[in-house]
This record gives structure tokens, C-alpha cells and sequence, in this order.
């Protein structure tokens, strides 16, 4: 069962985070394109993609790939998997032929009348940052804060919704105060578009509370102030390069809250039982 998904699309002019396709040491790279030919659900194809993070499991179509960040097995008693990586399903080109696909009779009407609707601009009302992808780079781009992520209707609750930089402020426990500047920022974006602006005085307080390779990143941003108090945060490809070091500086805090929610899942399932 597919619990979570984010929508990414396929070229570089809708979508900085696309897939990625061309060559690669001679070799075409792999894609969730879906194939010619006949297939059992036109133009939409169910994959694995090894990438050098692990295996991903994607379904692809021809404008966009959906990428799977939360699945669980119902066939076995297995974790549920959480994250970009999916360990309980590899799906082969053989796998993807026979691969049969449900949806949620509810969801369905919900994505269909959203789909006559270009005003909509998010997915649901409510936990508006939680629609947010799980990113890492590219700040500075505005497609990179698309509303395109969703859960199902088991695992809407924030707490079964896996963490990405952007809610990662939200965890109770353990979790980086640096995780606070990226809620800040996707906040100020999504209110004010292309006049977000990050304060200096926001970036000063995170550099006392970073460690060395953040308070790096942090001084290298406040360099980029000069004289003003407030620079762009949208088409400032320098203070995305500083926050991509600062955002991979909380990847451990991402896995292990991610446990959390693993664990928030399983109990969620288990109320049916």
C-alpha cells in the first residue's frame, strides 16, 4: 500500500527536481518513462529505479513521475518503509507488466474535480507545508515549493506524513533548531511569492546554534547581506548553495524521525485489527 506520494514533473522547465535522463558513461539512464507499445495501464508505468541513494520505487507518466515516500506491505508483517528509498517493493520490468493498481474510491473524486480546476494550487486545506516535497536543494526556484505531495486516507494525520526539511521543526523531540529556517522560509514563500525575502537577523540567530560546517554556511550567507537587512530568497542561486549545505546537515535528524513515523503508521493500521 502506497501511503505517500509527491508529484515531480518531467522537464527542467516545469520542474528543477526533475528526473533526470540522457547520457551516462556511454548509457541512457534509466527513466519511469513508460514504454511503447502496449502496456496494462496506458501511459502510466510502475518502476524501480536504482539510484545512488538506493532503489526508488516510481510511477511514471509521460508528463510527470510520482515518487513513493511511504509504503507499507499488506501481505506480510514488515516496517513500513518511509523516505525517497523503498525497501519493500523492487518492481522489474517483468514486476511492472503485472503489476495491478487500486485507488481510493474517495481520494479519486477528490483528484478528479481538482484536475478540472486549474485555481487549485494545493492539495488539501490543511497542513499546507506538509505538501511540500522532499527537497534539498534549489531554493532559489519557485517550482521547488510546489504543492504536490499527498497521503492517503489511512496516514493523513501529520504525525504518519514522512518529515522533510520543511516540517522537520515540527518533531517534538531531538530535532535541529536549524530545521526551524527552513518552515521560515517555505512560509514566507508560499505567503509572498517572489517579494520573500529572508531577514539577516533570522540567519544571525542560526549561526550561534549551528556547528562548524553550518556556522560556515551561516557566515558565508550573512556575507551576502552587505549593507541591506534583508536579501530575495526566490532566484538567489548564492544563498541556495549555502542552505544546501545547511539542509544536508540534517539529513541524520530526517532518518531518524522518520522512524518515528514509521513506527505512528503501524499503529495506525494496527486500529483496524
Amino acid at each position: 500500500m502506497l501511503n505517500t506520494v509527491e508529484a515531480y514533473g518531467r522537464t527542467k522547465s516545469i520542474d528543477p527536481h526533475r528526473e533526470p535522463f540522457g547520457k551516462l558513461k556511454g548509457f541512457t539512464k534509466p527513466t519511469s518513462l513508460p514504454p511503447p507499445g502496449k502496456i496494462p495501464y496506458p501511459d502510466i508505468w510502475p518502476i524501480s529505479l536504482h539510484t545512488s541513494e538506493g532503489s526508488k520505487l516510481v510511477i511514471g507518466t509521460l508528463v510527470s513521475n510520482i515518487l513513493v515516500t511511504s509504503n507499507m506491505r499488506l501481505d506480510a508483517v514488515s516496517k513500513p518503509s518511509i523516505g525517497a528509498v523503498t525497501l519493500n517493493f523492487k518492481l522489474d520490468k517483468k514486476d511492472a507488466l503485472a503489476t495491478k493498481i487500486f485507488l481510493d474510491h474517495d481520494n479519486l473524486q477528490v483528484a478528479l474535480s481538482m484536475a478540472t480546476d486549474p485555481a487549485i494550487t494545493r492539495t488539501s486545506d490543511t497542513n499546507i507545508v506538509y505538501q511540500l516535497r522532499q527537497i534539498r536543494s534549489k531554493f532559489d526556484a519557485d517550482n521547488a515549493y510546489s504543492l504536490c505531495r499527498a497521503s492517503g486516507p489511512f496516514t493523513k494525520s501529520h504525525v504518519c506524513q514522512p518529515f522533510t526539511i520543511f516540517t522537520l521543526a515540527d518533531y517534538d523531540r531531538g530535532t535541529s533548531p536549524l530545521s526551524s529556517l527552513f518552515r521560515h522560509m517555505a512560509t514566507l514563500v508560499l505567503r509572498f511569492g517572489v517579494r520573500a525575502t529572508l531577514a539577516k537577523a533570522t540567519v544571525e540567530s542560526c549561526l550561534v546554534q549551528g556547528n562548524f560546517d553550518t556556522q560556515n554556511a551561516f557566515t558565508a550567507i550573512i556575507a551576502l547581506y552587505g549593507e541591506s537587512n534583508e536579501i530575495p530568497i526566490l532566484g538567489n542561486s548564492e544563498l541556495s548553495k549555502r542552505l544546501e549545505i545547511v539542509a544536508n546537515s540534517l539529513a541524520p535528524s530526517l532518518v531518524a524521525t522518520n522512524d518515528y513515523v514509521a513506527k505512528e503508521i503501524a499503529l495506525a493500521f494496527q486500529f483496524y485489527n
